[in-house]
């Protein structure tokens, strides 16, 4: 198996598309010469997807210092939500497994435990005040961005979203209905098809987040 352009070229996809533009002629032409008609190998593949998946978080200004203040402001919501996003998978998975600690332990031996399931509801609860603050803080600047022509520019990722939580709502409701047919044993790993489903409807809300 030989190298082709085309080959190398796919391998760029790594990189974005304005490094592409600027570089990536240069790039496949290097590579060809180097590889004089060989097949790129794993640790040449490997060495070009991780430089791509750099470039692009440098040129999303997710590290560095480079990008305008609009970028880098873009950029750090965007980890701040991604952020949220993974917290709220761990807090329902926290949830599901701690629901039945208190009839899992002694009665003597219960104080810590309330304490601290108490400690981390105290803190799941602050942090949603406050990601619902933030979100009515930034309410009317959203409002004034869609009145001044910013839909188009989001409108197929609202559409996305929109089908995502409906999605997830019916979901959620089918999962709910089938756990309450079952004993504790069958929702806690007794019952293959109820965990398999589970799974997936927890994938499901990450992707939904």
């Amino acid at each position: 198996m030989t190298g082709t352009p085309d080959d190398l070229e796919r391998l760029l996809r790594w990189y974005p598309s304005a490094w592409r533009d600027r570089y990536g002629d240069e790039l496949v032409a290097l590579l060809e010469d180097e590889l004089d008609g060989a097949a790129p190998d794993v640790r040449l593949r490997m060495s070009l997807a991780a430089s791509g998946i750099r470039q692009r978080a440098a040129s999303s200004a997710l590290v560095g210092d480079g990008g305008d203040a609009a970028l880098r402001l873009r950029s750090g919501a965007l980890v701040v939500l991604v952020g949220w996003a993974m917290l709220l998978v761990g807090g329902a998975a926290f949830a599901k497994a701690s629901e039945h600690f208190t009839s899992a332990r002694p009665p003597g031996a219960q104080t810590l435990a309330r304490g601290a399931h108490a400690a981390v509801v105290a803190v799941a609860v602050t942090c949603g005040v406050l990601v619902l603050t933030g979100a009515v803080l930034a309410l009317p600047a959203t409002v004034r961005y869609l009145r001044g022509g910013g839909w188009p520019t989001v409108a197929g990722r609202a559409h996305v979203a929109v089908s995502a939580v409906v999605a997830t709502g019916f979901a959620t409701v089918g999962l709910g209905a089938w756990a309450h047919h079952l004993d504790v044993h069958a929702r806690n790993g007794g019952d293959g098809a109820y965990s398999a489903a589970f799974l997936a409807w927890g994938a499901l809300v990450a992707v939904t987040e």
